[in-house]
């Protein structure tokens, strides 16, 4: 069992180096001159300052399975020089106040470069202010990378932070292969300078265990322009993800004109967010004025989600966009009463896009959401197999629109198999266009559906702008307190399908057999009672005789753009169909293991098919301008799980290929977007 742990530990430290940059041999260091006498006692204890050389090709610590003690107070420091520093051992222990430190000072202004590697656990323990840290900030944060098999327990802090204004924030990764992890004390910061205009942007947070994940403190991604650079990923393999009350992750731009990034949480089990997630974009108005966009914040659970405090997306004038909230779960999702998702924003840009999608729970939205916009009001869609209920504000109006920026009211969309707002709910799409792609509330209930609430919507020609849909009008139930306009169109529609008090039917077999000789048997099978499904599959069974052939239907294949179709000069939307055609086509060649799993495979899909919806019905001529953006939104989200899955091992070839080609989509579907306004 030790030799097979070892040989792993080996094998994530080959890793650890690749992700390192670390290729040729490194120097082994002096651990007689390290380790406190005698001489190979286990564990290692530096009780002392002590340097290792940080010139290339770097320095590597490795203990032949004995422990690793950092003394409180005892600082490790690799000195100038972009060498990394790689440390392997069975357990890696940080007391309070104990340092390892490699801050670059190099010509290339870039911190260094730690790898820490345990076969069992890593610890940084935290004592009052006294505080364990692992350090690569510079004038650009340097590269992190800690893997331990078992639980690592961050107390202390991990610092790739920018200390110069225009530098880059570092990148972070923390791993435990078999463990839990936990990030508490000092936090994690990989945040970058504030100047724009040269440059600065936060970096990367990574983190993941194969059991669960709770994060207890700040994770500083921010600064700088966000929107392409800075991303904080939590992924828990087999168990939970919990942000506490007492942490929060910052992924906001700052500067002149700066975008938000992104947080993505992808758990096993359930998703627990206490504290706040911020994202938010800056900007500058007048003539010239810019904005940046909201960020993004993707939640993916097995189980459930719970969402009780600020998650703050918002975009900024001049032409800004609001970020993009997406929650899918298998479980129930609940947002809090003290839990808000704001996406809004202000001047010439749309409000941002907010789905919450519940494949076998319920959804429940006791908090705000705002997707509002100046000009263009957002998206807000809440799908769920079980209930939806909403006792609070959701908002996708256009506050202030104008005849020269085309202004129109965003889109709610409501599915479930019951819908429930009460009094003093919101459900508000106000502003120009017509419907069903503008100003529009869509509210489907499977089952029965009562609205007290205040539905709003636009009142320009093209009804339904308030369209209730359910399997019949008894359905659909009104409270004294209702306060709609304009009136609601109510439909029914019986082929929902059904998903409570469905009617059952009841089937009598009769079989009936003639023997040779004129003898008649009949045989009557009891009754058998169903109750009606929600979902239907029809079987058919068919029976071939001996020599007799059997076709089999051939499944039919989707259009595909032309493999050649980059190389022909198309502009516009014909060139945006042929980057995004390829793209579905080189995602469906690879196999999954390719793609960093199943979790992030489904990302890549489901935001690269609604980017293509989205840019659909853009070329179709309805509501151009906010599909685009819509368009957009996704191929951001495309991008951020594309990045993802080149850090679980995706070829370099294929990353490149694919990063490439939605690169061209984007400028595309900028270029569209120019022409459109």
């Amino acid at each position: 069992m030790m030799l097979a742990r070892h040989r792993a530990a080996v094998g994530a430290a080959v890793a650890v180096c690749l992700a390192l940059g670390v290729t040729g041999a490194r120097a082994q260091c002096d651990l007689t001159k390290l380790c406190a006498p005698p001489a190979g006692s286990d564990p290692c204890v530096i009780a002392m300052n002590q340097t290792v050389p940080g010139d290339r090709p770097g320095c590597t610590l490795d203990l032949g399975g004995r422990g690793l003690v950092i003394k409180a107070g005892a600082k490790l420091e690799v000195t100038q020089g972009l060498g990394p520093l790689m440390v392997h051992a069975r357990t890696i222990l940080l007391e309070p106040g104990a340092q390892i430190v490699a801050d670059g000072l190099n010509l290339a202004l870039v911190g260094g470069s730690i790898g820490l590697v345990a076969d069992d656990t890593i610890t940084l323990q935290n004592l009052g202010t006294k505080r364990a840290q692992v350090s690569v900030a510079g004038p650009s944060g340097g590269q992190l990378v800690l893997q331990a098999v078992n639980d690592i327990v961050m107390d202390g802090s991990l610092l790739a932070q920018a200390t110069a204004s225009d530098g880059l924030g570092g990148d972070i990764s923390v791993t435990s292969t078999q463990g839990n992890l936990t990030i508490s004390g000092g936090g994690i910061r990989a945040d970058g300078g504030s100047n724009v205009d040269n440059g600065a942007s936060g970096g990367t947070v990574g983190l993941e265990a194969h059991g669960n994940v709770t994060v207890d403190a700040l994770i500083n991604d921010s600064d700088g322009d966000c929107g392409d650079a800075c991303e904080t990923d939590l992924t828990a393999d087999t168990g939970n993800v919990t942000v506490t009350a007492n942490a929060s992750i910052d992924v906001s731009g700052s500067g002149s004109v700066a975008s938000g990034g992104a947080v993505q949480i992808m758990a096993a089990g359930s998703v627990q967010v206490l504290g706040q997630i911020l994202g938010t974009a800056t900007g500058t108005n007048g003539p010239d004025g810019s904005g940046g966009d909201g960020g993004g914040f993707f939640v993916t659970a097995g189980a459930g989600v719970t969402l009780s405090s600020l998650v703050s997306l918002s975009g900024h004038s001049l032409d800004g966009d609001g970020g993009t909230v997406d929650v899918e779960a298998a479980g129930d999702i609940l947002l809090a009463a003290t839990g808000s998702l704001l996406v809004p924003t202000f001047g010439q840009g749309g409000g941002g896009m907010v789905t919450v999608k519940s494949s076998a729970g319920k959804a429940t939205i006791n908090g705000p959401i705002d997707a509002r916009g100046d000009e263009f009001g957002g998206t807000i869609e809440v799908d769920a197999a079980g209930a939806a209920t909403i006792t609070s504000a959701l908002n996708a109006d256009s506050r202030a629109p104008t005849v020269a920026g085309g202004g129109t009211g965003g889109t709610i969309n409501i599915q479930a198999c019951t819908i429930s707002a009460p009094g003093g709910a919101i459900i508000s799409s106000v502003g120009p266009g017509p419907a069903p792609d503008n100003a529009t509330n869509l509210l489907v209930a499977s089952g029965h559906m009562v609205l007290g609430c205040q539905l709003h919507a636009g009142t320009d020609p093209g009804n339904p702008h308030n369209a209730l849909e359910a399997p019949s009008i008894a359905d659909i139930t009104f409270t004294a307190s209702i306060d709609a306009v304009p009136t609601p169109d109510e439909m029914e529609n019986s082929a929902l399908s059904c998903c409570e008090n469905c009617a059952t039917t009841t089937t009598t077999t009769v079989t009936t057999t003639t023997i040779a000789g004129g003898t008649t048997t009949t045989l009557t099978t009891p009754p058998t009672t169903s109750v009606a499904a929600t979902t239907t599959t029809t079987s058919v069974v068919s029976t071939t005789a001996p020599g007799a052939s059997t076709t089999v239907p051939s499944t039919p294949t989707p259009t595909q753009a032309p493999s050649d179709c980059t190389e022909l000069p198309l502009v516009g939307f014909d060139a945006l169909v042929c980057r995004l055609g390829m793209l579905r086509l080189d995602l469906g060649t690879l196999p999954v293991e390719l793609l960093g799993g199943k979790k992030i495979g489904r990302q890549l899909s489901v935001s690269l098919d609604r980017a293509t919806s989205a840019m659909q019905v853009a070329q179709g001529g309805k509501k151009v301008t906010v599909n685009l953006r819509r368009a957009r939104k996704q191929l951001s989200v495309f991008m951020h799980a594309l990045k993802r899955a080149q850090r679980k091992g995706m070829p370099p070839d294929v990353s490149a290929r694919l990063q490439a080609l939605a690169s061209e989509a984007m400028d595309e579907l900028g270029s569209l977007r120019a022409s459109a306004q």
